[in-house]
């Protein structure tokens, strides 16, 4: 393994697990440990898998609904945003011991869900009006332990900022159109935010999801702004 310089980072998700700096490279996401102990701490993707309805065989699941969304959102924050971009951070021991819900040193080597299967995924969380309720709910009591925890009164001001951006698509997409403001083929949703000092920037720092990430509306990529405004805050 290399010599190294102690323990960097001991993470509280798994206690078998310790980061350490050595001269032998293991991964390239080390990093990725950091986010999911802060993923661990606010337990957000436990609040939005305990719902979810899951049609698949209880004694043929291998991956947990929570697992599969840590997998895929983790490898968005690493800049993976294309499904097949998990098969490639599957085989990363770093990503493996950040995305399972189990404990010990062993989750390193155990294979991670490959693109088909996240493509169920989807398919489970966006097929069901439930699910979709269920995955807000999951945001919305995450938020309301963020608030509690930051200093666990009660809130007597809070802006919910409210807001549409673009996400580029590339090929036939549906849902996706041409925006002649942005130029380009997006889908483009609406999202909902929370500042619980009320002194939210949707433009500061580039950061349109603020202190707290509510709820979000995927639309077409042609609409306006404001479409669908009234429907979203009801």
């Amino acid at each position: 393994m290399g010599e190294h310089q102690g323990n960097l980072f001991e993470p509280q998700f798994n206690r078998s697990v310790k980061v350490q700096s050595t001269d032998h490279r293991i991964t390239s996401h080390a990093g990725v440990i950091m986010l999911r102990d802060a993923e661990h701490r606010l337990g957000l993707f436990d609040a939005i898998a305990k719902d979810v309805r899951d049609p698949r065989r209880e004694d043929r699941i291998r991956y947990r609904i929570d697992e599969l969304i840590r997998e895929r959102v983790f490898a968005m924050a690493l800049g993976c945003s294309a499904q097949d971009d998990v098969d490639r951070l599957a085989h990363d021991p770093a990503f493996r011991v950040a995305v399972w819900n189990r404990t010990g040193d062993a989750v390193a080597d155990e294979r991670l869900a490959s693109q088909p299967t996240q493509s169920r995924l989807i398919g489970i969380l966006a097929g069901q009006a439930c699910n979709l309720e269920a995955v807000r709910n999951g945001l919305a009591q995450s938020v309301q332990r963020h608030v509690i925890a930051s200093g666990g009164r009660r809130v007597k001001q809070a802006t919910v900022d409210i807001d549409s951006f673009p996400i580029e698509v590339h090929g036939k997409q549906h849902g996706a159109g041409y925006n002649g403001y942005y130029k380009k083929t997006v889908y483009h949703p609406l999202v909902a935010s929370l500042s619980v000092r009320g002194d939210y920037d949707s433009t500061h720092q580039g950061n349109r999801l603020g202190n707290g990430f509510i709820h979000a509306t995927l639309r077409q990529g042609q609409v306006h702004t404001a479409d669908g405004m009234k429907r979203f805050v009801d």
